[in-house]
C-alpha cells in the first residue's frame, strides 16, 4: 500500500502504457514541448526567423485559388495565419504524430470565398515541384494529406508523402516543404527543397502545465490503462491491491521483487474538464485499478485516515464521496526528471470561501509484516 509522508519523497515512479496504447509514433510537439492536438490553433514558423516569418495566404498571380506562402521579413516579423491540424486516421485520437498523415487548414477566411484547407497542386514539369494551394479537396484524394518528420538535427520538416492505408497503393511523388521567391512573393512548394519548420502554439492553447509522459514519451490520456512502476526496478515491482489486516477495504501496495507480476493497470481521469483528456503535471486526477477487488467494492484510490504517531496516510482502494478531495492525486516532476505521485488537492472553488490547506504528502513505500505499503 502506498504510503504518503509529510514531505520526504521515498519513491520515484515511471508510468508505462499497456498494450491498449498501441501507437508507436512519437507525437509532434510545439515550441513549449506540448503535443500538437487536433483543432488547436498553431502558427507554423521557420526555425530561422531572421529570413522571413510564418505561413500565410498569398495571391500568386491575381487569381484564385490563393497559395500557401510565407510572410516577408520586417521590423516586426509576422507569425502569419494560424492553422489547425486534424489526423487522417480517427483511431489515432486527437494527437498529431510524426510521419502520420493529417490535414491542415488556415483559421481564417479567403478573399476567394473558398476553403482554406491545404492541398498539393499540379506538378511543374520543368522543376518537378508542386505548389501548395488553399482550396477544397475531394474525399478520395490524397492531395490534402501532409505529415511531419524529424531530420538529423532533431528539427521538424513538413512533407507531402501520403501514408498507404490499403496495402496496395501507388507510390506518390513525395516532397519536402521549401520556399521559393517568385516576383518578391515567398511561395511554399513541395519538392527537393527542404526548409526546417517549428510549430508554435497560439494563445488559444491556454494550458501552462506540461503533459505527464509515459516511458515512450507519449502524454498520459484519460481512460488509457497504464502500469505504475518504480524508477528502480531492482527493489520491487509495480503497484497492486494488498490485504493489510485480513479485512476490507484493500490497500494500494507494491509487488515484491521476483514475483513476476507487473501489478495491476490503472486509469487516470482529470478532475477539471477543462484539462481535456490529457493528464498534466500538478493537476488533479483520480486513479482506479482496472481489476476486481475481493472486497466487492470500488478500486478507485483515496487517502485514508492520518496515523497520529507518524502523521502518514495509507492509500485505500474503496472509492470516495464525490465532494471529497481525498480521491484527488497529482504528479510532479523532480530534479532528475522523474515523476512523483502526490496528494495535494488543487484549489478549484474560491467563489464562496478560500480553500482549506490540506496536509500534503508525497508517495513512498513502507514495509510491514513483509508487505510493501
Amino acid at each position: 500500500m502506498l504510503k504518503l509522508t509529510g514531505s520526504l519523497i521515498l519513491v520515484w515512479w515511471l508510468l508505462v502504457a499497456t498494450s491498449t496504447q498501441a501507437q508507436t509514433w512519437p507525437f509532434v510537439v510545439d515550441t513549449d514541448g506540448k503535443p500538437l492536438t487536433s483543432g488547436t490553433e498553431y502558427y507554423i514558423l521557420p526555425a530561422a526567423t531572421d529570413i522571413a516569418g510564418g505561413l500565410t495566404l498569398v495571391n500568386r498571380n491575381g487569381s484564385c485559388p490563393l497559395h500557401v506562402g510565407q510572410e516577408p521579413l520586417g521590423v516586426v516579423v509576422s507569425h502569419g495565419i494560424p492553422v489547425t491540424f486534424a489526423p487522417r486516421v480517427t483511431r489515432e485520437g486527437n494527437i498529431i504524430r510524426e510521419t502520420r498523415d493529417f490535414t491542415i487548414q488556415f483559421s481564417g477566411s479567403s478573399i476567394c470565398g473558398q476553403s482554406t484547407t491545404w492541398r498539393v497542386g499540379e506538378v511543374n514539369r520543368k522543376t518537378g515541384r508542386r505548389s501548395v494551394v488553399a482550396g477544397s479537396v475531394a474525399s478520395s484524394s490524397v492531395l490534402g494529406f501532409f505529415n511531419i518528420v524529424k531530420n538529423e538535427l532533431n528539427l521538424y520538416i513538413l512533407e507531402w508523402c501520403p501514408n498507404c492505408l490499403s496495402g496496395n497503393c501507388p507510390k506518390p511523388r513525395c516532397g519536402s516543404a521549401g520556399v521559393v521567391v517568385e516576383n518578391r512573393k515567398r511561395l511554399l512548394l513541395m519538392g527537393s527543397l527542404t526548409l526546417v519548420w517549428l510549430a508554435m502554439a497560439t494563445l488559444s492553447w491556454a494550458q501552462s502545465d506540461p503533459a505527464v509522459l509515459d516511458t515512450q514519451g507519449r502524454p498520459l490520456t484519460s481512460g488509457t490503462e497504464y502500469y505504475i512502476n518504480p524508477a528502480a526496478t531492482d527493489i520491487a515491482g509495480g503497484l497492486t491491491l494488498e490485504d493489510k489486516n485480513n479485512s476490507c477495504p484493500l490497500y494500494v501496495g507494491q509487488e515484491a521483487l521476483g514475483s513476476g507480476s507487473r501489478g495491476f493497470p490503472v486509469t487516470f481521469r482529470p478532475r477539471d474538464a477543462a484539462d481535456g483528456n490529457t493528464i498534466r503535471e500538478g493537476r488533479d486526477f483520480t486513479v482506479q485499478f482496472e481489476a476486481a477487488s475481493t472486497c466487492v467494492m470500488s478500486t478507485a484510490w483515496r487517502v485514508g485516515q492520518e496515523n497520529p504517531d507518524t502523521r502518514r496516510r495509507y492509500i485505500v482502494a474503496s472509492g470516495s464521496q464525490a465532494s471529497s478531495t481525498l480521491q484527488f492525486f497529482n504528479i510532479v516532476r523532480g530534479e532528475q526528471g522523474l515523476y512523483t505521485i502526490r496528494w495535494c488537492p488543487n484549489c478549484v472553488d474560491t467563489s464562496s470561501r478560500p480553500c482549506p490547506r490540506p496536509r500534503c504528502g508525497s508517495a513512498g513505500i513502507v514495509v510491514e509484516d513483509g508487505k510493501r505499503f
